[in-house]
């Protein structure tokens, strides 16, 4: 059995790569609170709020972000890497769908676990998980990427609209079936963060390209995006690396065989551990990344 790249281990610590930007919601942005709206909702869709400064506020939650990435990064394996990777819904990740010898991927790497065969465990799911959830995780494996739930910056307005709901089978509207929806009207800021550990050069480059697919409004995020909700401009970004293996240098080295290495050169500068860049520097990191994503071979 092939050893797994030192990456996909949790046990050491090679790199530390975070991605943050304030992006600006440019249409109404909705992230809903659930099928109930909570007591004292005057809409019958609320958005979701957080108690934060003394105020309820809307926010992003790290998780809506982490869907909208992965969901995005499976087209992207598929439509541009040619691989095979599972959607990662609940019993439907790799663990639950790899079959070895007629024995689920996710039975065979809990007894290797309970027999503290760390290794061959984590060379077994290296063997047959599928990049996603190598990148998000999966059950019995822990993510190599956190997203941090992004909280408005500054003022912000919420306002509501009434629709009414469509029946499918006809398309006729459904007769006295009105609704009210809260959404973020257009302007409000909010920081978004990315936190990562040990990914490969091609993976931060996945990362990058979804940023900006976010940034031109191929990506919107949240509900009611056929209605025009959802898109996101990044106001500014800020990147910073930092590579226990050869602090300071300017160059990530590969972390595993299907890697390309990505020189930052002029483009960062190394203070307090990291490499940092911010503004236009920040832009030309995630475009070199992603030309790392859009080189590297990932198949077999």
């Amino acid at each position: 059995m092939s050893t797994a790249p030192p990456w996909v281990s949790h046990r050491i610590l090679v790199r530390q790569a975070i991605l943050q930007a304030d992006v600006e919601n440019t249409s109404p942005l909705r992230i809903g609170s659930g099928r109930d709206p909570p007591l004292g909702s005057q809409a019958d869709l609320a958005v979701v709020r957080i108690y934060r400064n003394g105020r309820d506020e809307p926010y992003i939650p790290g998780s809506s972000l982490k869907g909208v990435f992965r969901s995005v990064g499976e087209a992207m394996a598929r439509a541009e890497k040619n691989l095979q990777v599972c959607s990662g819904l609940a019993k439907s990740t790799c663990m639950d769908l790899k079959q070895i010898d007629g024995v689920r991927l996710g039975d065979q790497v809990g007894s290797k676990l309970r027999r503290n065969d760390v290794e061959g465990a984590i060379n077994l799911f290296n063997r047959y998980a599928c990049l996603m959830c190598k990148i998000f995780g999966a059950p019995s494996y822990g993510a190599h990427v956190y997203f941090v739930d992004a909280y408005v910056t500054g003022e912000y307005t919420i306002n509501t609209r009434t629709g009414i709901a469509i029946d499918r089978r006809t398309g006729a509207a459904f007769r006295g079936a009105l609704y009210t929806v809260e959404y973020v009207e257009p302007g409000s800021t909010f920081r978004l963060g990315i936190h990562t550990t040990n990914l490969p050069n091609y993976v931060l480059g996945m990362f990058a390209k979804i940023m900006k697919m976010v940034d031109r409004g191929e990506v919107r995020v949240g509900g009611f995006k056929t209605r025009g909700f959802g898109e996101l401009k990044l106001k500014s970004v800020n990147v910073r690396i930092k590579d226990l293996r050869k602090p300071g240098s300017m160059v990530l080295e590969k972390m595993d065989e299907k890697d390309i290495e990505a020189d930052l050169g002029g483009l960062v500068e190394f203070r307090d551990g990291f490499l940092h860049a911010e503004g236009d520097g920040a832009h030309q990191v995630l475009d070199r990344l992603e030309e790392v994503w859009d080189r590297a071979n990932l198949t077999d």
